[in-house]
């Protein structure tokens, strides 16, 4: 089954388990799509906790730098996992561990969380 992105591979998963009181932890760019699924289907979470995150409700404008990720992260051919991480960082990174950041991605197919 193919499903169209990667919050209806999260709401799959929980349902297909019937997950039910359970807790989510969610941090940074997974409160976009945890928080998203709790508030879709609250009978599953007995628990939240949210860090470094937020839930865009429409009430205030996404920042700039939101969109502009949003958009390079969609429309790049090939996304670097490894450039991406390396980007935030004060040094940049070797070409070993780059290479291990990328190993958890052999192809575009792979990386649709991350994006």
């Amino acid at each position: 089954m193919l499903l169209p992105s990667h919050i209806d591979w999260v709401s799959y998963l929980v349902s297909s388990l019937d997950l039910k009181d359970i807790m989510l932890f969610c941090q940074d760019w997974g409160g976009l799509i945890g928080l998203r699924m709790a508030a879709e289907t609250p009978n599953r979470f007995a628990k939240i906790v949210a860090s470094n995150t937020m839930l865009p409700t429409g009430e205030h404008r996404m920042p700039d730098t939101f969109l502009q990720w949003r958009e390079f992260s969609q429309s790049s051919p090939e996304f670097d996992i490894g450039g991406v991480i390396n980007m935030g960082t004060i040094s940049d990174l070797s070409e070993e561990v780059l290479a291990a950041y990328n190993a958890r991605f052999p192809s575009e197919k792979y990386k649709a969380g991350a994006k």
